[in-house]
This record gives C-alpha cells, sequence and structure tokens, in this order.
C-alpha cells in the first residue's frame, strides 16, 4: 500500500514496512503464512460476522471497543487520505467481544485489528493460540481512565470502591451473614455520603469499562470483607464482589453505551452516578460532573502520576497472519501502515492528537518501545 503522491514524509510508515519484507522471508513465513492453515470453518470457531459479507474483502475488519471509536476514526482518516485505502469494516460492540471473534481464526472471515480498553488477558491469548492465532502484537497507544460522573447539578461527593461494593452488590455481609442486599441510599455505605438514593448506570458486560469497573471498584470494595476473605476459590470468591442486584438500583447499557448513557443521565434524579471511560465524561462537560474516587480527581496529572487508582491501558492489537505479502500471502494490506500511524511522534507523544482525543501520554521511554514493537513486529505474550 502505498502514499498517493504529494502526501507527507513517511519516516515512521517505511522502517514498519521494511520490516514485514524482512520478517515475511523468515521463519514466521513458513509458520503462519507459507504452511497448512485451518480453514475459517476448521478454526475452532464459527466467523464472527454474522450478516457480514467478507468474501473477499480488501477493507481492514476492525472490531472491539467504542472507547477508542475517536482514535480509531482518526487515523482511518488519514489511511483514507494518504493511501487511498477502502473504509474498514468497523464492529465495536466491546473489548471482550471484540478479543473473542479477534482470537477466533485467522483469514478473512476473521477481524485483523481490535481495539481494546484493557490489556488480553491469559484465558483469551490461549484462545488465540488454541485457534492458531499465534503472531499476536500488542501496541499501547496512551493511558485512559474510568471516571464515576453525575449530571450537572446533581450533588458532587467522594466514592470510593467500598461504597459500591456495598450499593450495588446482591449480597453483602450484614451481621456476619451475607444477605441480600437492602441499602436504598448512598449514606447507608458511607456515614459521609449524602442521604441520595442509589442509582448507577453502568456498561453491560462485555465492555472494556465494565470488566475493568468489577475488577477495581467491585473486587476492590469487597476486599478485606472477613466473611468474603473465609472463601478460599477464586471461582465462588469473585462471582459475590462483582454480582449485581437485581431491584432496579442498576441500569446496564450495552455497547455502543455513549449516547443511551447520557440519556439515562440526563433523565435521572439526583444521586444517580454513571461508569464511563474519562474521555466520554471530556466530550460533555458541559453536561456532566466528575466525582473524586478516594478524594483524587482524574486529572491529566493525577493519570500520569497514577495518584488517580482507576487508570486503565489503551491498546490496540494486530493478527499478523492477515497481512497480504507481495506474494499474494495472507488476506489485507494496512495492518503494517496502521501500526505505523498509532506510534507516529505526533500522535503517541505529549500534546499529539492522542492526548487531545482525551488520552494520557505514554512516558518518552514506553513510546520508544511502541514504536520499536511496530517495526520490529514482536510477538504479544502476556
Amino acid at each position: 500500500m502505498e502514499r498517493l503522491a504529494g502526501a507527507r514524509g513517511v519516516p515512521a510508515v517505511l522502517p514498519v514496512v521494511a520490516a514485514l519484507a524482512c520478517g515475511l522471508a523468515g521463519p514466521w513465513a513458513a509458520a503462519q503464512v507459507a504452511g497448512p492453515r485451518p480453514p475459517a470453518a476448521q478454526a475452532g470457531k464459527e466467523p464472527a460476522a454474522a450478516g457480514v459479507d467478507l468474501a473477499g474483502r480488501k477493507a481492514l475488519y476492525i472490531v472491539g471497543s467504542s472507547t477508542l471509536k475517536p482514535v480509531t476514526d482518526f487515523v482511518v482518516r488519514k489511511m483514507i487520505k494518504e493511501y487511498a485505502m477502502p473504509q474498514p469494516i468497523e464492529r465495536l460492540a466491546g473489548t471482550a467481544k471484540g478479543f473473542k471473534e479477534f482470537c477466533a481464526g485467522i483469514g478473512r472471515s476473521y477481524p485483523d485489528i481490535v481495539s481494546a480498553s484493557r490489556r488480553m488477558e491469559q484465558a483469551e491469548y490461549e484462545d488465540c493460540l488454541a485457534n492458531h492465532v499465534l503472531d499476536v502484537i500488542q501496541i499501547e497507544i496512551g493511558r485512559g481512565a474510568v471516571v464515576v460522573v453525575t449530571k450537572k447539578g446533581n450533588p458532587v461527593f467522594n466514592v470510593t470502591p467500598r461504597m459500591f461494593y456495598f450499593g450495588l452488590a446482591d449480597k453483602v455481609p450484614v451481621e456476619e451473614e451475607l444477605k441480600f442486599n437492602k441499602n436504598k441510599s448512598w449514606k447507608a455505605t458511607d456515614k459521609n455520603a449524602p442521604d441520595l438514593p442509589i442509582h448507577v448506570v453502568l456498561p453491560a458486560k462485555g465492555s472494556g469499562t465494565r470488566g475493568f469497573f468489577d475488577d477495581f471498584f467491585m473486587q476492590t470494595g469487597c476486599r478485606h470483607q472477613k466473611l468474603i476473605d473465609a472463601i478460599f476459590s477464586a471461582d465462588r470468591r469473585v462471582p459475590l464482589c462483582i454480582t449485581l442486584r437485581e431491584d432496579g438500583v442498576v441500569t446496564e447499557v450495552p455497547e455502543p453505551f455513549a449516547d443511551k448513557m447520557l440519556a439515562d443521565l440526563q433523565n435521572s434524579p439526583p444521586g444517580t452516578l454513571a461508569i464511563m471511560p474519562r474521555r466520554l465524561y471530556l466530550d460533555n462537560r458541559d453536561k456532566l460532573a466528575v466525582l473524586p474516587v478516594d478524594h483524587v480527581l482524574p486529572t491529566h496529572k493525577n493519570i500520569d502520576s497514577y495518584d488517580y487508582e482507576m487508570t486503565t491501558t489503551l491498546v490496540y492489537y494486530f493478527k499478523r497472519a492477515n497481512i497480504l505479502d507481495n506474494e499474494g500471502r495472507g488476506v489485507v494490506r494496512g495492518i503494517p501502515e496502521f501500526m505505523a500511524e498509532v506510534t507516529e511522534p505526533a500522535a503517541l507523544g505529549e500534546g499529539g492528537e492522542f492526548e487531545k482525543l482525551g488520552l494520557t501520554a505514554l512516558s518518552p521511554d514506553q513510546q520508544r518501545h511502541q514504536q520499536m514493537v511496530a517495526r520490529r513486529m514482536l510477538r504479544y505474550s502476556p
């Protein structure tokens, strides 16, 4: 894939394309391209793109998190302009679902790229391996945060993971027993909180934001509860921490959740909180107020220093086996170019395009590492 005449220089792209040319001649080519490849129907699972015509596709196929849609859109616009790349197929149904589709197999029926609001977990990586998705490339593009917001004009108060656990969990410790949660007010979860009804709007399961909330709000809030700590098996303990009550206190919104969540908040009573990516809050600061977590606000400085603990890493994963080489092996062109674009200093660096979209830049050393990963197409391993 070549740039259109008159486009700007390509210092970030050329090393990646050169690395690809070298890599396809090496051992990986024999393992992932020249060697036998399981047909789509035999790769372990059915193709994930029901209802999408992927036969003979020439466009990139991108799945994953809607949180990274502004970044993906920015990169896609550049690639369409500079390479005359076809508009990609995008199915942004959440990080967990994106990993499931991405790891289901290689070939044109399966995604080339997954955008993720968290890193791939060991079990997801093992799913990739089981389906012959062997050479996965991970590129981190910045840090984000999961924030707690309310409608502007509503009371703003400090929240803690313990408050969310005692406010939202299906069962909580009461007098040395686990009982169904009857807490109605935030004040019942913390004496310093206002006496307002508990109601929380959450992304539904499958969203990376929801997974982060379960892990870092609910499980953290559940920690050091004697009845819970006494349960040795994580398979039994974790569900007790993250299973939510079903009495109307929680509203779950499926991906893409942004518009529905904002609408729910605008029509909500005082005391209603929502969990969302910081980027979504920044895009709607005229309508929303952000709450401190453990007395720390999610400012750029606090995220950069990790003083705001609800900080997450934003990542793209690329499928090397789907790269179309000059001998016609692979699936589609554009994967190395996409990697080059997301690691360009003008995008990745401090004050760069990604920070303008609400991300916090990686350190200079981390940026250089991501650029090296893109150039060498280093294989990811959790």
